[in-house]
């Protein structure tokens, strides 16, 4: 994952562009997209999508949680998502 990295005291934390998503939901993406490092040190892209084309939707818009080795889709979610910190996000990417 590459993006333009910004250093927080709450954790490393990056927006703007990423790499391209491999299955196409860039086209679906409502906002920017956001990057965090956990504290078990995962790196983790987070994208909001409309749900139009989304299997079995509880919503109009989701927020994506991608790493490398999982994602996540959480339906209910804060407007200012994008202004939480690494830990706020890491928790909230547990709410699917």
């Amino acid at each position: 994952m590459t993006c333009p990295q910004v250093e927080f005291a709450r954790g490393r934390r990056c927006l703007g562009q990423t790499n391209a998503n491999q299955d196409g939901v860039e086209r679906l993406m409502t906002n920017p997209r956001l990057c965090f490092v956990d504290s078990l040190g995962t790196d983790w892209r987070i994208y909001e999508v409309a749900s139009a084309n989304v299997p079995a939707p509880r919503g109009s818009n989701c927020l994506i949680f991608e790493s490398s080795q999982a994602v996540r889709r959480v339906w209910n979610y804060p407007a200012n998502w994008q202004k939480l910190s690494s830990a706020e996000l890491s928790a909230l990417s547990w709410n699917t």
